[in-house]
């Protein structure tokens, strides 16, 4: 379980790597570290959204879930409470938590790739 969990781990690494890339295009270096610290922690807390929405207004979810859809949910990546107490991971859940990485990592390389492009013409 340990070496799933540590893939997984990987993965969101891999994930804010890709959000570092193409903040550093668009910006100032300090200001792409601030911006991906911002979003590790909005990516984190993105995953408690569904509990917090019992309390809103309509047009208040709405706009939750508008700004929750633009930071990828890095809670998808934490298992490392399971891997510590032995509990056998869900495959299923793993699996599109990967397929769901590889579409925000390739969202965001793609955006980088144009920005620059642009930047160097």
């Amino acid at each position: 379980y340990f070496l799933l969990s540590g893939i997984m781990i990987m993965i969101e690494v891999i994930i804010m790597a890709a959000v570092s890339l193409m903040f550093t295009v668009v910006s100032s270096p300090l200001l792409a570290a601030v911006l991906s610290l911002v979003v590790y922690i909005l990516g984190h807390a993105v995953a408690t959204l569904p509990q917090l929405m019992n309390h809103l207004d309509y047009w208040q979810q709405w706009v939750a879930g508008i700004f929750a859809s633009l930071i990828p949910n890095l809670g998808h990546y934490t298992y490392r409470n399971q891997a510590v107490h032995s509990f056998p991971p869900d495959y299923g859940d793993m699996g599109i938590s990967i397929i769901y990485a590889l579409l925000w990592i390739t969202l965001l390389l793609t955006l980088t790739i144009i920005v620059f492009r642009r930047r160097q013409l």
